[in-house]
C-alpha cells in the first residue's frame, strides 16, 4: 500500500513530488536508466493511478488495519502491454 498519498492530501508534498518519489528516484537508485519517467527512448512501463479512490484496510495483519487509504492502481502497463486492469 502506498501511504504516501497522505502527504499529498495534507499538503506536505505536491502530486508531482509524489510521482518523482515513487518512480524517478527509485529508478535512479536502482540504476535503471530506461525507467522512471515518460520520455522517448524509455521503457513503456507505467501505472495508471486514481488518487481519489479510497478504501479501508480490512486485513488484521496489516500495519494499516482499519485505516482509510487513498489512491488505487487501475492499470499496470509493462513494455507497452496492459498486465493488470481493475
Amino acid at each position: 500500500h502506498c501511504q504516501s498519498t497522505h502527504f499529498v492530501k495534507n499538503g506536505t508534498i505536491d502530486f508531482n513530488q509524489l510521482i518523482d518519489m515513487c518512480s524517478k528516484q527509485p529508478a535512479i537508485v536502482l540504476g535503471e536508466t530506461q525507467k522512471g519517467t515518460i520520455e522517448k527512448g524509455f521503457n513503456a512501463d507505467m501505472i495508471l493511478f486514481d488518487p481519489e479512490a479510497s478504501y479501508e484496510v480490512l486485513d488484521k495483519h496489516s500495519l494499516y488495519y482499519k485505516d482509510t487509504l487513498y489512491g488505487k492502481v487501475s492499470y499496470v502497463i509493462v513494455e507497452g502491454k496492459v498486465v493488470f486492469n481493475q
